[in-house]
């Protein structure tokens, strides 16, 4: 209780913002990179950096805290941690979930010429 008392502290306050906020310019530049195809939504650093920024905002939430926010981060983190899970274990066991070795889980649909 002790470690709660310091962490309300006024002084950690601007900490906790700055956390949140760094959080904020994770999670959009994530999503800028993936928008302007400078990164597959599908990668690794995609999912470590939405995790990383799940993670800052839900530190953040520790100034003042909103359960609806602490969930929704507290669900990223855990579904961003298994699919890199999921993913190490592909990689180490020469699958990707699907039986067939290496090959892409999902064909993409051929799309007729026009």
């Amino acid at each position: 209780m002790e470690m709660m008392t310091q962490l309300a502290n006024p002084e950690w306050g601007a900490t906790f913002r700055l956390l949140g906020v760094a959080g904020f310019f994770a999670y959009l530049g994530s999503f800028a990179a993936l928008q302007f195809n400078l990164l597959d939504g599908n990668s690794t650093i995609y999912s470590v950096m939405n995790v990383i920024a799940a993670s800052l905002v839900l530190m953040s939430l520790f100034d003042q805290f909103n359960l609806a926010s602490a969930l929704i981060q507290s669900s990223w983190i855990l579904i961003g941690l298994s699919g890199l899970a999921l993913r190490l274990w592909r990689r180490d066991s020469g699958r990707n979930g699907n039986g067939r070795g290496n090959k892409r889980r999902f064909e993409r649909a051929k799309r007729p010429a026009i």
